[in-house]
């Protein structure tokens, strides 16, 4: 496209060229065309570089392109072994979370029981010692009062 428009610019200057003559009665008509020539060979040097600069600048966009393009489809694969990741750690840490709470109910449920159990043995064993305690007493206040009528008793027989 620059080349087509170095072109046109080049038909340009040479029709003006010869559509005007030069204003110089020395320079000659060879010699104008001469200059005329050179300065449009010089513009299209210049063009021919920016063309070569716009083309290596153009390669280099694409190249870069591709490489965005590359590290993004990395980036999606990676965010989709993490979405993957994060969905299998959830789904542990609410399995670890069921089971624990499966675990404290049972524990629960033990210590209720043990609890129940001590507190039922403990009783048992209270009332039994008290019992024992209660025959016990009663025992010694037979043998008590035995021995209280036996002094009166002894009493009696001093007065």
């Amino acid at each position: 496209m620059l080349r087509a428009l170095g072109y046109m610019f080049y038909i340009a200057i040479v029709v003006k060229a010869i559509a005007t003559e030069p204003s110089c009665d020395v320079c000659s008509k060879y010699d104008y065309e001469e200059k005329l020539l050179e300065r449009v060979i010089r513009n299209e040097l210049v063009l021919k570089d920016t063309l070569d600069k716009i083309t290596y600048t153009h390669a280099k966009v694409e190249l870069t392109l591709a490489r965005i393009k590359d590290d993004q489809a990395k980036l999606y694969e990676i965010i989709n072994v993490l979405e993957a990741t994060k969905q299998n750690v959830s789904e542990a840490v609410q399995s670890i979370m069921s089971q624990t709470v499966k675990d404290v109910e049972v524990t629960k449920q033990t210590l209720r029981v043990n609890v129940d159990d001590f507190i039922d043995s403990r009783t048992r064993n209270i009332t039994a010692t008290v019992a024992e305690m209660f025959s016990s007493i009663q025992t010694l206040v037979v043998q008590t009062s035995k021995a209280l009528d036996i002094l009166r008793g002894i009493k009696l027989v001093y007065i």
